[in-house]
């Protein structure tokens, strides 16, 4: 039997819905967003790191072992199957090295995955007991310890590929060595962020982890000073911010320092802040520069670049996990 208070209140609801979508459609489009020519030859919609440079956008996914170079052009950057480059170097099938971030000081290329063990997911549709021994078994995957430094040439093509692991200098953290057996999302040793800079002649590599966060809210960050004969670790500190309990997604170095994006270690709270952070260990809450949007459903921010684009002003590129090219939009700095 036909039930016109029903009716009525489904369809109001429907139409709150589709308002909402309207209202976060309106607010996405107010930020300009980075023009893309062409097909992306890595996968789309799991954009992890990026690089923009005035010559160059690299992108980086947590699926698979490719990367993406695209030359910029006067309408955007352009992506061609030219431009991707495999990081397996070797005769091995590998699935995925889970890159997470990436870093470039000329003519280097930093590319950094994120040493953790997982768990399985959920299925929704599988009973108790399948779910019970699906998610009991962590899983190791060495591949994932993995930081790769690409030398490009002039014309953007990698001339050599170097690579190492950064197992050793977490292992032997005694504040960080617990959290290998841990997988992330979990408070596991999982690392999304990555910074470079020349200080004293000498390169340093600054490697922001998603988690652990420790007792006191305190973050893990790993300042690594590379070795100038060949491409190893010469000497590693731990630094810790504090970020109200928050991970970090993604790092880049600044003129004045560095400049942090922070996230959830899991999935909640669904909130995304900026910090500006002078490189040296802060035990007491830290100031947020900023708050980015709401994100919704539309894609997690996990890649940085900052800019000073014309007609905006100085601001952030951030590009999205889970979202088609990542979504990168320019968000302007806001002014306290």
């Amino acid at each position: 039997m036909f039930n016109p208070i029903r009716f009525i209140f489904r369809a109001i609801l429907l139409l709150v819905a589709l308002l909402a979508l309207t209202v976060q459609a309106q607010a996405a489009s107010q930020y300009p967003a980075l023009s893309i020519i062409g097909k992306l030859g890595i996968n789309a919609v799991n954009i992890s790191g990026m690089v923009k440079t005035d010559q160059f956008l690299a992108l980086a996914t947590d699926e698979g072992t490719q990367i993406q170079i695209l030359p910029k052009s006067a309408n955007g950057y352009v992506a061609d199957s030219s431009g991707v480059i495999d990081l397996n170097q070797t005769q091995q099938a590998i699935k995925e090295f889970d890159l997470e971030a990436m870093a470039w000081q000329k003519p280097y290329l930093y590319v950094l995955g994120s040493h953790s063990k997982k768990r399985k997911k959920l299925k929704p549709n599988s009973s108790v007991k399948k779910n019970m021994e699906r998610i009991t078994p962590v899983i190791d995957e060495p591949y994932r310890r993995v930081l790769f430094r690409v030398e490009l040439s002039k014309q953007l093509k990698p001339l050599h590929i170097d690579k190492i692991s950064l197992l050793n200098e977490i292992q032997n953290n005694p504040i960080l060595s617990p959290f290998l057996a841990i997988p992330s999302k979990e408070n596991g040793i999982d690392i999304e962020g990555l910074a470079v800079r020349q200080h004293h002649g000498k390169t340093q590599l600054f490697v922001g982890f998603r988690g652990p966060v420790l007792r006191g809210n305190l973050t893990p960050i790993l300042k690594l000073t590379l070795s100038t004969k060949r491409f190893e670790v010469k000497k590693s500190k731990l630094l810790l911010v504090n970020l109200g309990g928050f991970g970090i997604r993604d790092m880049q170095a600044t003129e004045r320092g560095f400049l942090l994006l922070s996230g959830p270690v899991n999935t909640v709270p669904n909130r995304f802040s900026l910090y500006d952070w002078d490189g040296k260990t802060q035990l007491s809450p830290m100031p947020q520069k900023q708050v980015l949007p709401n994100q919704k459903n539309d894609g997690n921010p996990e890649a940085i670049a900052t800019e000073n684009l014309p007609g905006w002003g100085p601001g952030i590129w951030v590009g999205k996990d889970g979202a088609e090219n990542g979504d990168i939009r320019f968000y302007p700095f806001t002014t306290k």
